[in-house]
């Protein structure tokens, strides 16, 4: 699926570690309206589908992974 928004257009040009997606992330998070939206905390959010991202995008430079149930994040191997 082609990007067309500015959060993959930003991000997405470099992949991140293969076989890992968006929603292994711990920059992933969701707003729940009426919907569920789905979101990186790595740009600023506009409310809107500009900053919206696909869980099954493939991880970008910025992945994070997800650290035990507290949400850490870990990255290089040191917790945040």
């Amino acid at each position: 699926e082609p990007f067309n928004n500015r959060l993959a257009a930003k991000y997405h040009l470099r992949k991140g570690p293969d076989g890992r997606r968006c929603k292994d992330c711990a920059h992933h998070y969701t707003k729940e309206y009426a919907n569920l939206y789905h979101k990186c905390d790595q740009v600023t959010e506009t409310n809107g589908p500009g900053t919206d991202i696909r869980v099954g995008w493939d991880a970008c430079e910025r992945f994070a992974e997800k650290a035990g149930d507290y949400g850490l994040l870990v990255e290089d191997g040191r917790e945040c």
